[in-house]
């Protein structure tokens, strides 16, 4: 795949999702990935550069985003007779299902960021007259 930029994870929504509401394509497309990308970021503790999105990132990220756009998409009324989103397609306008899709690409986005962990955090703690530490 390679690596990704904010653009580049925008242009993957277009490539998944059909009917991208016009309200939140372009820039505020941009934005939700770079707030995807910043969840990522602190989620496992690492920096992830917003032109140097490497591999592991890049489907949480992606799942992320087209939750988001699902949920726009059902909040500004979007025409669900033609909505396509990967494999999911509908039919008749069914706002139920473009939910429930919102809901699956979340879960997703939490899976595969979960398969990755988080980095290890430490803290000392002074007890009494010793110090304890702990590892989160």
């Amino acid at each position: 795949m390679g690596l990704w930029n904010l653009g580049s994870a925008a242009a993957q929504v277009f490539n998944y999702y059909d009917n991208v509401p016009t309200t939140i394509s372009g820039l505020p497309l941009i934005q939700m990935a770079d707030r995807a990308r910043e969840y990522c970021e602190q989620y496992t503790g690492t920096t992830i550069g917003s032109n140097s999105i490497d591999t592991p990132y890049q489907n949480p990220i992606l799942y992320r985003m087209l939750s988001q756009v699902a949920k726009i998409s059902t909040a500004v009324g979007t025409d669900a007779s033609s909505l396509k989103l990967g494999d999911f397609s509908t039919n008749k306008n069914s706002s139920s299902s473009v939910d429930s899709s919102a809901v699956y690409y979340a879960q997703l986005a939490d899976e595969e960021l979960s398969l990755l962990g988080r980095s290890a955090q430490n803290f000392q703690l002074f007890y009494g007259w010793k110090w304890l530490k702990y590892n989160i």
